[in-house]
């Protein structure tokens, strides 16, 4: 009608209604998709708009199931609608598909150019889709009266067919099957665009992103060749009296004007006091500083400030602030030493990667709705037929039939009542019709429930079996069986360079002698005194005792950092209770020590890292004796 009236209709849409009115969603979206398959051989644009045609069958299709194109009242009301409808859609995917191509002012948020764009074409967009999509209607509904008359069974099988037209299952449904079916297709659906859409856009905004890096790496390359590194500290010295200050500055201009995308070029030397300005150029909103000023850190410097004083490569920074959306470069410029003089840096605006992202989420989301919708309609429609009645119909079947062979059910009781459905739909039907017979099998189930706590049980038993082999019955410390295990443990771990600990052989002194003044009782007083002290001091963790008056400290992992300062505090006390006439005989603990260091470049085995201990405890014990006025 555009060629040959003059009106800007087309009626294209004819084909998506009527097999939309006849056959439903399948035939209809596929019309719709198919129309604007043909169309974008001339323009390829036309298959992002053929989303719009889907929803369009899907929106005549839900119509004339609920009858709404049966009465005259009802049809006008509906044709404004459907224009409403198609015209919002159209103009958000024009608008989308185009913003790229729009406004050239970085300034406007796409927000800003939506509604701007929105506001100038929806009322000669809404009266153009209202004849359209008017006149597209009634032609579809006379060619279905048409058909109607000539073919009636036809239309009387396809409507018996349809799930709306069929009288509701007796009993209450608070979601039926086929609606579940919706909701958990459409989540896959949403679940699969989400993650493809996040994977797309992250990979197109690194391309853009990328681009823009080699381009601002291009023209950093170029500022440093026009660049003199021997005349920085000149420049800002004497600012625009140094020689060649004002050529160079006018070549960085020209090397500006020659990128649009640049919002800002500049030269500093950056020092701990601040940003030091050795060319910073003018823009239309901003006027540089003067060579020599001095600039305070911007935020975006915080992560980079060593790099900065070091003279180091800055990798490139993103920053969104009140300079605007900007990808910035910094390069270093070395003199003949190799010493950095200055950063040249450029500031390119990343504005437009906003709406190029947003082309792109426009053309996935315009694919990702045909493909939906159509796979959707052939989903229900499987559903309807292959799904819900076969399981209304088994239900009914297997309601009062009871399955008695013991091994299907003890193969089956567990993922029964684990499932525990309660949906108030078909599924919940043929669950309580199976579950009937899991009835006879919860005896077992307790019974091995019965047998799991017996078991736990006794693993509990095993447990402190374990923890009575591993402790000395006199002081409650670690006994020789553990000692000898973390030993091994530590032998097998000798390989390993970063292996460090500390092994502390400990001997009590005057244990003889309490046991001859004293008895034997008080000698083990005097021992159960000195694991409380060693414990105490070293926690029971690392304490063995060995046997006798033998005890043993294995210091790993962090424990080695403050083993050194815990040892000098434990011969402090010690010597401090010596000195305690308040303390009796027996909680005078006095012990000679022998400790070693773990290096693997002295020692290769455990036993020579024993002997070196009980070598050192030897010597420290002779050293005491010899010191001892007693």
């Amino acid at each position: 009608l555009d060629g040959y009236l003059g009106l800007p209709l087309y009626l294209d849409c004819v084909g998506t209604v009527l097999c939309a009115m006849v056959g439903g969603y399948v035939p209809g979206i596929v019309v719709g998709v198919l129309t604007n398959l043909i169309l974008s051989v001339k323009d390829q644009s036309m298959i992002y708009y053929a989303c719009v045609n889907s929803m369009l069958a899907v929106a005549v299709t839900f119509m004339m199931r609920r009858k709404v194109f049966a009465s005259i009242r009802k049809t006008l009301l509906a044709i404004p609608v459907i224009a409403l409808f198609t015209n919002t859609f159209s103009i958000m995917l024009t608008w989308a598909l185009n913003v790229d191509k729009g406004s050239s002012d970085a300034t406007k948020s796409v927000a800003v150019l939506f509604l701007e764009e929105y506001r100038d074409s929806f009322w000669p967009g809404y009266i153009t889709e209202l004849l359209d999509k008017g006149l597209t209607v009634l032609l579809a509904l006379l060619i279905v009266y048409i058909l109607r008359s000539c073919l009636p069974d036809y239309f009387r099988s396809i409507e018996a067919d349809i799930p709306e037209y069929r009288e509701k299952d007796s009993g209450t449904r608070s979601l039926s099957l086929r609606s579940r079916m919706i909701l958990l297709i459409s989540l896959g659906f949403l679940i699969l665009a989400g993650s493809l859409l996040t994977t797309g856009i992250i990979l197109y905004r690194n391309v853009i992103i990328d681009e823009h890096i080699r381009l601002a790496e291009g023209i950093t390359n170029l500022m440093r060749q026009k660049l003199d590194p021997d005349r920085i500290t000149d420049y800002l010295e004497n600012g625009y009296d140094a020689q060649g200050y004002e050529e160079t500055k006018k070549e960085l201009y020209l090397l500006r004007d020659s990128y649009p995308d640049i919002e800002y070029l500049y030269v500093y030397r950056i020092l701990e006091d601040g940003c030091h300005v050795v060319f910073d150029l003018d823009t239309e909103e901003l006027e540089g500083d003067e060579p020599g000023a001095l600039v305070d850190f911007d935020p975006s410097f915080g992560p980079y400030l060593e790099r900065f004083f070091a003279g180091q490569t800055v990798e490139p920074v993103i920053s969104d602030d009140s300079f605007g959306y900007l990808l910035t470069v910094y390069r270093p410029l070395y003199d003949r030493d190799g010493k950095c003089q200055c950063y040249v840096a450029v500031d390119l605006s990343m504005v437009l990667l906003g709406r190029y992202l947003i082309n792109f989420i426009a053309k996935f989301i315009s694919v990702f709705i045909c493909f939906y919708l159509f796979f959707l309609a052939i989903a229900l429609r499987l559903t309807e037929r292959k799904l819900v009645r076969p399981i209304n119909t088994m239900a009914q079947v297997t309601a009062g039939f009871a399955y008695n062979n013991e091994d299907a059910r003890r193969l089956n009781v567990e993922k029964i009542r684990e499932i525990d459905i309660r949906t108030g739909d078909e599924i919940e039907n043929l669950y309580n019709a199976f579950l009937k017979t899991t009835e006879d099998s919860m005896g077992y189930v307790e019974k091995l429930r019965k047998a799991q706590a017996e078991v736990q049980d006794m693993m509990k038993q095993v447990s402190a079996m374990d923890e009575i082999a591993y402790k000395d019955p006199l002081t409650g410390m670690k006994n020789r069986a553990a000692y000898e295990e973390t030993v091994k443990r530590l032998e097998d771990g000798l390989n390993d360079r970063d292996k460090e600990f500390v092994f502390v052989m400990i001997d009590i002194n005057f244990l003889k002698k309490v046991n001859d003044t004293y008895g034997h009782e008080f000698g083990d007083i005097y021992l159960i005194n000195a694991a409380k002290l060693i414990s105490g001091f070293f926690g029971s963790d690392i304490a063995y005792r060995l046997g006798g008056d033998e005890f043993v400290l294995l210091f790993e992992g962090g424990d080695v950092v403050s083993a050194e300062d815990k040892l000098r505090s434990f011969s402090d006390k010690m010597s401090s209770m010596q000195s305690d006439d308040s303390l009796e005989p027996w909680e005078k603990i006095s012990a000679a020590m022998g400790t070693v260091v773990y290096e693997s470049d002295l020692y290769s085995s455990m036993e020579e890292v024993l002997k070196e201990a009980d070598r050192r405890m030897y010597e420290n014990k002779l050293a005491m004796k010899a010191a001892r006025t007693d």
